[in-house]
């Protein structure tokens, strides 16, 4: 499973990559917009903090293949790095997409609500295809059998395109799209939180620290174990 980050907030992005296993960024033009500013610089910054091996997805605003061309291009000499270009399956984004790969630059299709697209996007080569599930799920509901019917037909013709999928209102739609075959999801910083976190986890942890605090007070391991370090005898007299 591949985790990326749906986020322009570079120094969210820094505090999420130290923490969690993150294969890159996505970014859109509305998710760019968020941030504003000078676009050089946001493109930098996101650069920076996710270092040149993981995938930085950007979505041209060109709606023609040769300004997508262009604008890919033109991301690929200011960042460098591993790029995926996200482009819409539209007949001018599906055209754009072996030749994107040709010059070198993933391909991710996007804004799939549909098997169909999901199939055409592949066909072409497309690296990765990306439904927005929660915008599915209220339009149409049943975003998690969208990734499911997708995942089979791409599995029965053999296809190494992996479903990245995004827009998700809750934990539950992630984990419900992982079930039904998707290989990659993008979520917010906050969400990445939120996944690893659980009460149960909490009760655990403090249940450790009541148990471990009569016996060692607050030392840590390191101070135990090192020699020379605290007395372990004198220590348990003296907080027996």
């Amino acid at each position: 499973m591949e985790y990326f980050i749906d986020s322009a907030d570079a120094r969210a992005v820094a505090d999420v990559c130290r923490s969690f296993p993150v294969a890159g960024v996505t970014t859109n033009p509305t998710i760019l917009s968020r941030v504003g500013g000078d676009l050089r610089a946001v493109f930098t910054a996101l650069r920076a903090a996710i270092g040149s091996e993981r995938l930085l997805h950007f979505e041209p605003v060109s709606p023609d293949t040769e300004g997508i061309l262009r604008e890919a291009d033109a991301v690929r000499a200011l960042v460098g790095g591993r790029l995926a270009v996200k482009v819409p399956p539209t007949p001018d984004g599906l055209r754009a997409v072996p030749l994107l790969k040709d010059a070198g630059f993933a391909v991710t299709v996007t804004a799939v609500f549909s098997p169909q697209q999901a199939m055409l996007a592949a066909a072409c080569g497309a690296d990765y295809v990306a439904p927005y599930i929660n915008r599915f799920d209220t339009v149409c509901g049943g975003g998690a059998e969208l990734v499911r019917a997708a995942a089979s037909l791409l599995a029965a013709d053999g296809s190494r395109a992996k479903l990245l999928c995004a827009s998700f209102r809750n934990i539950r739609q992630i984990e419900e799209v992982m079930e039904a075959g998707a290989r990659a999801v993008t979520v917010t910083p906050e969400t990445f939180c939120a996944m690893a976190s659980h009460p149960m986890t909490d009760l655990a942890l403090e249940a450790f620290r009541r148990d471990w605090q009569p016996i060692w007070g607050d030392s840590a391991l390191d101070e135990l174990l090192a020699p020379g370090g605290k007395d372990m005898k004198d220590m348990i007299n003296k907080n027996s």
